[in-house]
């Protein structure tokens, strides 16, 4: 039997306790701003965040404890698409072609080496890999002196990453040790003497690889007089930076024989200049000489690493399917992968000294990646209006053409996408974004939206779970047009990675899929005109959380403020429940507990309940084999929809306060966005209202 909303032990709203305290009645949703006065104005563009580098996304430790471990071999075979031992062949190459004695190797090698502080070493590793760039070009097998290998360089950039402005409030401003780019882009940052223009920066879409160098110790001495580097003064370290001046080192290196670029396909000729005979097998001292477990790797350097990924990953505007980086801990090099299924690095730790000619292959198979192999969508999925890599890296979507199949007139349907209105500010999940749209042909005179996110492919689609809670007659839906799966992330590098024995059991496969909605507006901007609308979407989200649960047998499990839409008819208001991604359909025995794919917690963490928050802390504290997450209910979702309704009420009356009242509300407002898990549920515990969500 249907139950009634009022046996759902639901308390009547109470009267808004504010200066436009009048009864509001059910019938009249238009409620224009002039009653009771002139409501105050909100900005709906928030608030900046401090930037603090230990400012971390809550589920990244997650994510990182879920990390996999892979060889050297199969990532390059994942990522460079490379087939099994190429990259050791590479490195036989290198080794016959002696680039470890080439002259500005060897200098870049030992000024990096003698550096005392870790940013003297940026310089020296930018001018170490170009190099080895540079000696690749018509030098090696399959590398040929055209795109992407002419076109790719390394540079170490000392300025903060400029990010989009949808998350100038999330996270904080980060700063790679170095990055990877076209050589187009570094040309726009620096001058031909190599110094930075002043109001030259770089975009987080313009960066192809990031890098994080972290502070070497006294080990590699014996490494490096083994390999015959002699030790450099810091003195010559400082002067590297300063092209005008020649450094120390340089200038005590007899100029005589000293090699220049080689003809192609001829060997380097050694430097003979005071070293020691170089290494004739590189297997003599293996890359695992000095081992790092898992639980270092993870403790600082991957954290900065990922915080990259989650910034680049975000600020694109779903250009990217996945990214690259490379980690260097001492000499040891670690190369990452990170998707919307999650995070891969390489167990083996190569070492740039010892394992120079291996680390020069790996540096060489970075440098001919095509734009796809970087990470970018592919072009046969989602058609750029210009071809790469004429446009490579593209900053969005725009202009772009994805196909869709129309599911009832079987006709295909091209989208092209006009404006961006949304990226999702997440590393692993379904990291969602929106774009305004055209079609053709037309399928509605109304303005739409396409909606694309990863999901779990054993999920349920989001089109199948709205029809059926629209069939139960369930209110406050969004009308959807088209719908269709674009690109499983298994059919690119992923698919390397998912095999062996644990690949499935780790990693969810996540299929990119499209759904095309009518285009609502958000809440925000309506509140701000009118805050006497506040309680009239509390009440229709009511009735539709209630008739979702009880007539649909469904739970939504993810109410936010970002998930809450409206379109006006009329003087009507609707609010719209948009966003079925994580909703869940329930057994009809009451008893049972629904089955649920997630790997995690889910959910919009500002918005959570107070039990799920605190399970979600559970799940990154104890080990995620022994976690089981809580079963989500209706009251949670209601508890949920406390939550926005007071942060909508705060973020409003925060104008409407003395400057020290202001200050207060933005602070408590940054401590609960942008917070970790704590740090949420200990703000919003500060809240007078808090008491009474610990009893919805």
């Amino acid at each position: 039997m249907v139950r009634t909303r009022g046996e759902a032990a639901r308390a009547p709203l109470p009267p808004p306790r504010h200066a436009f305290n009048r009864s509001i009645p059910r019938s009249d949703c238009s409620l224009p701003g002039t009653r009771g006065g002139t409501p105050p104005k909100m900005d709906p563009g928030g608030w900046s965040t401090p930037n603090t580098r230990e400012q971390v996304h809550p589920y990244i430790r997650e994510d990182l404890k879920n990390a996999k471990m892979v060889s050297i071999d199969c990532y390059s075979q994942a990522v460079f698409q490379l087939e099994e031992g190429v990259l050791a062949t590479r490195a036989d190459e290198i080794s016959d072609l002696n680039w470890f004695n080439d002259h500005i190797v060897r200098t870049s090698l030992a000024t990096y080496c003698a550096a005392d502080k870790e940013n003297l070493r940026y310089a020296p590793f930018a001018k170490l890999t170009n190099r080895i760039i540079e000696l690749a070009r018509g030098n090696v097998t399959d590398v040929e002196d055209t795109y992407p290998v002419d076109d790719f360089c390394f540079v170490e950039y000392d300025r903060p990453v400029d990010r989009i402005e949808e998350h100038a409030g999330l996270g904080a401003i980060r700063k790679p040790d170095a990055l990877g780019l076209r050589r187009s882009v570094a040309q726009r940052l620096f001058t031909k003497a190599g110094k930075p223009r002043k109001k030259a920066s770089v975009r987080w879409s313009d960066i192809l690889l990031s890098l994080e160098l972290k502070e070497m110790s006294d080990q590699f001495d014996k490494q490096r007089t083994r390999r015959g580097l002699a030790p450099v003064k810091l003195a010559a370290v400082k002067n590297i930076r300063n092209t005008k001046k020649k450094s120390k080192a340089a200038s005590e290196e007899p100029t005589e024989g000293r090699p220049q670029r080689p003809d192609k396909g001829k060997k380097v000729e050694p430097f003979k200049a005071n070293i020691l005979e170089p290494l004739q097998d590189r297997n003599q001292y293996p890359s695992n000489k000095y081992p790092l477990s898992p639980e270092m790797v993870a403790v600082d350097m991957s954290i900065q690493v990922s915080t990259y990924a989650l910034e680049l990953l975000s600020c694109t505007y779903g250009t990217r399917s996945h990214c690259l980086s490379i980690s260097i801990k001492d000499d040891e090099v670690f190369c990452w992968y990170h998707d919307a299924s999650g995070i891969v690095y390489t167990e083996d730790h190569i070492s740039i000294i010892d394992n120079f000619e291996l680390f020069a292959a790996l540096i060489v198979g970075f440098a001919c990646c095509t734009p796809e192999q970087f990470g970018i969508l592919p072009s046969s999925v989602v058609r750029p209006r210009v071809p790469y890599p004429r446009n490579f890296p593209p900053p969005n979507l725009d202009e772009s053409t994805l196909t869709i199949a129309d599911a009832h007139t079987k006709q295909d349907v091209a989208v092209t996408f006009e404006e961006y209105l949304l990226s999702q500010y997440m590393l692993v999940g379904k990291r969602t974004f929106l774009y305004a749209i055209d079609t053709e042909p037309v399928l509605t005179k109304q303005k739409l939206i396409v909606k694309l996110s990863y999901q779990v492919t054993s999920r349920k689609e989001e089109h199948q779970l709205v029809d059926t809670a629209k069939k139960a007659g369930v209110p406050h839906l969004p009308e959807i047009h088209l719908w269709g799966d674009i690109w499983k992330l298994s059919d690119g590098a992923r698919a390397a990675f998912l095999s062996g024995s644990d690949g499935n059991a780790t990693y969810e496969d996540r299929v990119l899929r499209a759904i095309v909605y009518t285009r609502y507006s958000p809440i925000k901007p309506l509140f701000a005109e009118n805050c006497l609308l506040i309680p009239v979407m509390v009440d229709q989200m009511l009735d539709c959380l209630h008739d979702l649960r009880y007539k649909a047998n469904m739970l939504h499990r993810d109410i936010s403020v970002h998930n809450i839409m409206y379109e006006k008819k009329g003087d009507y208001y609707n609010f719209v429940l948009i966003d079925f991604d994580m909703a869940v359909e329930l057994p009809k025995d009451s008893t049972s507990s629904y089955k649920t794919s997630s790997k995690h917690r889910t959910g919009t963490l500002p918005f959570m309940a107070y039990e799920l928050i605190g399970d979600a802390y559970q799940a990154t504290v104890n080990e995620p084999h022994k976690w089981r997450p809580k079963r989500h209910l209706l009251c949670h979702d209601f508890q949920s929809l406390f939550w926005v309704s007071l942060w909508c009420v705060l973020v409003l009356f925060q104008h409407t306060q003395t400057k020290k009242g202001q200050e207060q509300i933005i602070k408590l407002l940054k401590r609960w966005e942008t917070g970790d898990l704590e740090a949420i549920s200990r703000t919003r515990g500060t809240l007078p209202a808090a008491r009474s969500a610990r009893r919805v």
